[in-house]
């Protein structure tokens, strides 16, 4: 194994987290240099390349900028289980999942712990969180692989809920209830013959009672 000689540094024990001094625990070294402020110490240049375990980084943690400032160049190390800090991911910026709270996944990403009100994951893939606006999608309205669409009628998505804006042709919506759309012909209907309300005694011809 390959040695370096290293002056001036002031040892600090394992586990101290900062790039500033090697984490080899040396104890006489030590206080010979809390003394005398600078020393010889000779370790292994495995010591200096081996990334988070160099830094005394635990499983668990990865080494992250400290602050959130990358321009400073100090590194500490941080939970690699949080979304705070990009889970495993190489960035330690905060996952970033749209519509939804974050989470890390089993297999280290960002994923979607749950979606926020009215939004929903309707594709099955947390890379891109949930997707669809529940509240305005004409094809996911409320609720994934919902559509909306009423009986004879135009409808339209608001807040979730699908509403009956108007009726086509001869029909209408006698009974008042949406989702059933415009559920009475007119031209047909005896109960409501060309108009809902009006009832006829024989039959409905073209919105005609006869």
């Amino acid at each position: 194994m390959d040695n370096a000689v290293l002056t001036g540094w002031i040892v600090r024990p394992v586990g101290y987290r900062n790039t500033s001094f090697l984490p080899t625990l040396v104890t006489l070294l030590a206080a010979q240099c809390l003394v005398f402020g600078s020393c010889t110490v000779v370790v292994s240049t495995s010591e200096l390349t081996e990334g988070d375990e160099a830094l005394g980084c635990v499983q668990g943690e990865k080494i992250c900028p400290v602050n959130s400032n990358e321009q400073s160049g100090a590194k500490e190390c941080m939970d690699s289980t949080s979304p705070v800090n990009g889970c495993m991911m190489e960035s330690c910026r905060s996952c970033q999942v749209p519509g939804a709270v974050p989470r890390c996944t089993s297999s280290g990403l960002c994923g979607i712990s749950i979606c926020l009100k009215l939004r929903g994951d309707c594709d099955g893939d947390e890379s891109n969180g949930c997707e669809i606006d529940l509240g305005g999608d004409e094809l996911n309205c409320g609720a994934c692989n919902t559509p909306c669409d009423r009986s004879h009628g135009i409808a339209t998505c608001v807040a979730g809920v699908c509403q009956l804006v108007v009726c086509v042709d001869s029909f209408a919506d006698c009974d008042g209830v949406s989702l059933n759309g415009c559920e009475v012909d007119l031209d047909t209907s005896i109960s409501h013959c060309g108009a809902c309300g009006i009832e006829c005694t024989t039959q409905c011809v073209e919105g005609v009672c006869e």
